[in-house]
């Protein structure tokens, strides 16, 4: 259901160049205004509405969740600051390795406190049942 949080989404994973937190206007936050997340989602205007970690070693996953959630308050909080009520802030975070994928998403709550919440256990993509889990909180 990430994709339901965001229209018109477009991955983009970024080099150095260009791929700050800083340099998309979300420096205030855990995260330093240095920090480059492996990928974001952005909307059709390019401001970031989610982030996207890949590690590799079977603990990626969860080592993903930690880097993109530090990440993704500092998205949460320029979302803040360029007018979205705090009711609707929710930053999704996707971790993967290649085979197994995690998924979280950071919210706000009242007046400005980014918190993360687990929308998945790490689901193993060589697993049918998990395969479609996975596939559904995508779309």
């Amino acid at each position: 259901m990430i994709m339901a949080f965001v229209p018109q989404l477009q991955t983009a994973t970024l080099s150095k160049a260009g791929g700050k937190l800083m340099d998309n206007n979300c420096s205030i936050g855990i995260a330093s205004e240095g920090s480059i997340p492996d990928g974001y989602l952005k909307d059709s205007e390019m401001n970031i509405r989610g982030v996207f970690e890949v590690t590799n070693g079977t603990d990626a996953p969860a080592e993903g969740i930690r880097q993109g959630a530090s990440s993704a308050s500092n998205v949460a909080l320029c979302q803040l600051q360029h007018g979205v009520k705090v009711d609707g802030v929710v930053v999704p975070v996707i971790s993967s390795n290649g085979y197994l994928m995690q998924f979280a998403a950071v919210v706000m709550l009242k007046p400005s406190f980014p918190m993360l919440v687990m929308l998945s256990p790490v689901l193993d993509l060589t697993v049918d049942s998990m395969l479609l889990e996975s596939a559904r909180l995508l779309c």
